[in-house]
């Protein structure tokens, strides 16, 4: 495309820049791609929080469940239930766990362990593992 075209006749240009409000469009263009480009970039960042605090919280699980399963909660393993705190990345971590029978199988057990920051929330993240019984 050609801005500026001379006409050797007149001496006149034949085409001319841009105007004013094309400019103005431009711009206008330009700005709502930047901002939805902001937006996009801090939803990112409030999502990588929220899968972080997941990602610890599932530590906390597994390394509750783990401790249940190596007997270092209680004697044995068995049905019942069990609950704790953890201190775990500069934060409190309390966890429950509950461990029944399998249904499918009574000599396995099903252990499901919730982790919470403080006791009365809604967990944050749930693990479940499954132990034999031993006899």
């Amino acid at each position: 495309m050609e801005y500026c075209k001379i006409n050797k006749k007149t001496n006149k240009n034949k085409y001319r820049g841009m105007s004013l409000i094309e400019v103005m469009v431009a711009l206008a263009v330009i700005a709502i791609a930047l901002g939805a480009a902001v937006q996009a970039a801090s939803s990112g960042t409030r999502n990588l929080a929220h899968i972080q605090e997941k990602m610890f919280a599932h530590w906390v699980g597994m390394n509750a469940a783990t401790r249940l399963q190596l007997g270092l909660e209680g004697a044995t393993l068995k049905p019942g239930a069990w609950q704790g705190l953890n201190q775990f990345a500069g934060k409190d971590w309390y966890w429950a766990a509950t461990a029944k029978a399998f249904a499918a199988d009574p000599s396995i057990l099903r252990i499901d362990v919730n982790v919470a920051h403080k006791q009365t929330d809604r967990p944050i993240e749930t693990v479940t593992v499954f132990e034999r019984v031993r006899l």
